[in-house]
């Protein structure tokens, strides 16, 4: 995976002794930016119709249920 998004040139590598130091190119940084833009959009979208408590109230109810999910291991 590390080896593609370096050919992409999202990210570079530097070795140092027996680990490697990663790091987002510029090209890398503008895309994490395109997509937490595009985060905030589609989420501020999807809350559009409810008010802050029911917001707040389904993100509590969606936190509780995963929440559950990784008690079923």
């Amino acid at each position: 995976m590390l080896s593609s998004l370096e050919r992409k040139g999202i990210v570079w590598r530097e070795r140092r002794g027996r680990v490697y130091s990663v790091k987002f190119t510029d090209k890398g940084l503008e895309m994490l930016k395109g997509i937490k833009r595009t985060g905030k959009e589609l989420g501020e979208e999807m809350f559009s119709e409810m008010s802050s408590k029911e917001k707040s109230n389904f993100l509590l109810l969606l936190e509780k249920t995963i929440k559950g999910f990784e008690g079923c291991k």
